[in-house]
């Protein structure tokens, strides 16, 4: 299992025949993320917020389907537009 303790996403996207936009999202798991935005597709048994650790423990299992923790960014894309997108995560102790 891994603790998440920090994370930070970063987005940018070149909407074709405009000037280019970015979003941060930064998320230190104090409080439960699921109740700012944050959702899970898949399995939700591989994700779990420890309020006494403040992190999000994650079960990395390649035996199951692909699941994702997830915030919106906002904004449709579609193929003209250019996107780019980095993620910091600072693993938790244990």
């Amino acid at each position: 299992m891994t603790r998440i303790a920090y994370c930070v996403l970063r987005i940018a996207y070149c909407v074709a025949g405009s000037s280019c936009l970015g979003a941060t999202f930064q998320e230190d798991f104090a409080t439960n993320p699921q109740t700012h935005g944050w959702k899970i597709f898949g399995e939700t048994n591989l994700f779990y917020w420890n309020a006494t650790n403040e992190n999000l423990e994650v079960t990395w299992d390649s035996s199951h389907s692909n699941s994702y923790f997830a915030i919106a960014v906002g904004t449709i894309l579609t193929r003209r537009d250019d996107f780019s997108f980095a993620m910091d995560l600072r693993r938790g102790p244990g």
